[in-house]
């Protein structure tokens, strides 16, 4: 359990480094989704993903508070339990959402989007 938090912290580092980092210049528009091109090696990949809007929405909204509150499942796994809990969700369909964001680049993008976003709501609420 504890190599899939690892891997777990590492995929959520790297997806937040993404969302920084995927900013357009000042003063251009960042292209809609759908304007976007995905690679046709990567078309296709996780078609068989069935993951919630809601059950996404969750487990991004665990990350970015596990994040903002610095709660490491490595170190704090009671303090991590409890966040997925309050969000509804239990370890292993948070497990499971997580590899299905590994699995589907669109997925990927979503998770992007709502970090993103739901990050931006925390930071106006305080």
């Amino acid at each position: 359990m504890l190599r899939f938090f690892s891997v777990s912290v590492v995929l959520i580092a790297f997806l937040v480094s993404a969302c920084e980092t995927e900013q357009p210049p000042p003063g251009e528009e960042q292209p809609m989704p759908d304007e976007q091109e995905m690679p046709a090696d990567q078309e296709g990949m996780g078609a068989d993903v069935d993951v919630s809007d809601e059950d996404l929405e969750s487990f991004v909204r665990v990350n970015v508070i596990a994040q903002r509150d610095q709660i490491d499942p490595q170190t704090d796994m009671e303090g991590f339990e409890n966040l997925l809990e309050e969000e509804g969700l239990s370890i292993d369909e948070y497990e499971e959402i997580n590899m299905d964001i590994q699995a589907d680049p669109g997925l990927q993008q979503e998770f992007q989007r709502l970090y993103e976003e739901i990050q931006m709501e925390m930071q106006q609420e305080m």
